[in-house]
């Protein structure tokens, strides 16, 4: 497991954390409530305006800055998925920027420590056992595993 970016040496001094790996997260809104006089459709919140004769669209940025509710909790939330893990910042951004067109609501590189397995085998360089990946179970193998015959 080698990058051609940096070492994991110079990657865990960059990012000043052991055995460092990155997330490549993508942002969703989540819609917790519509504003007074707005309407939503498609996953989308707007209003009509009569003096300019148009729709007026919000953001899930701006619906995350109007309260509402007894404890002014936002009309939107942001929640980040995680899609994919690089071993270095600059690999998950240059993947990331060439294909930016797929999150329109954003995307971030969020870096965490590797634990376990993971972690023995960045430090040592290995690769992780084939066995060692769990592989779907095949209806005949679930059924057995439930005791039925």
């Amino acid at each position: 497991m080698q990058s051609k970016y940096c070492t994991r040496d110079e990657s865990a001094l960059a990012e000043a954390t052991a055995r460092p790996i990155f997330l490549f997260q993508s942002r969703r809104w989540i819609i917790t409530a519509i504003p007074e006089g707005y309407d939503c459709e498609d996953g989308e919140v707007s209003r009509w305006i009569e003096e300019k004769d148009e729709y007026e669209t919000l953001t899930g940025e701006q619906l995350s800055k109007i309260p509402h509710g007894k404890w002014d909790v936002p009309c939107a939330i942001e929640e980040w998925d995680t899609e994919r893990v690089f071993l270095t910042r600059q690999e998950a951004t240059k993947w990331a920027e060439a294909h930016h067109y797929r999150w329109p609501d954003g995307w971030r590189v969020y870096c965490v420590c590797a634990e376990g397995e993971l972690a023995a085998a960045i430090e040592d360089g290995s690769e992780i056992p084939g066995n060692r990946v769990l592989q779907p179970a095949s209806a005949e193998e679930s059924s057995n595993a439930n005791g039925d015959v």
